[in-house]
């Protein structure tokens, strides 16, 4: 079950990493694109965003159960599994807050979309893009934790000697 459990944890947060990051490479794109007007634009974050919070919380869970699962110090040290388990904690708690407490209410300022960007969704925006910087932060930490490599464990040869 651990062997299991650290590949489900090692996967599932790699993966997030990766799809968070490229989400936000191609958000940019789309949001600096001058082809696409402001209905376009907010249409697209109706569509997308809802997919992107239902993926982290996947993955980011998935990676989570995986960690517990992971008890065998041989394959993950305690230390760097609760540096894991924490820093997922965190980053399912921060994801969580963002997407019930500013993207709702961010999706109600583009709502119908083409409105004018006002004061408060100027401040939210810019909430939301450090609170999603600290999960992914987060996130980054756990994959670390969990991807970097074992020190070699010493096993004794059917000579006796010890083999590292």
């Amino acid at each position: 079950m651990s062997s299991f459990g650290l590949f489900l944890a090692r996967t599932a947060v790699s993966a997030w990493v990766g799809a968070a990051v490229l989400f936000v490479i191609v958000s940019i794109r789309e949001i600096t694109f001058d082809g696409f007007d402001t209905v376009t634009k907010d249409q697209l974050v109706a569509l997308r965003f809802p997919l992107y919070y239902s993926c982290g919380f996947i993955l980011m869970s998935c990676g989570l159960i995986g960690a517990v699962l992971t008890s065998d110090e041989r394959l993950l040290s305690t230390r760097r599994r609760w540096i894991a388990v924490l820093a997922l904690i965190v980053a399912i708690s921060i994801f969580g807050g963002d997407f019930s407490v500013i993207y709702d209410r961010l999706l109600t300022l583009i709502t119908p979309p083409g409105q004018a960007r006002t004061p408060e969704f100027i401040v939210l925006h810019k909430l939301s893009m450090w609170v999603n910087l600290a999960q992914l932060v987060l996130c980054i930490i756990a994959m670390m934790a969990l991807n970097w490599g074992a020190k070699p464990q010493a096993v004794a040869g059917r000579d006796g000697e010890l083999r590292g």
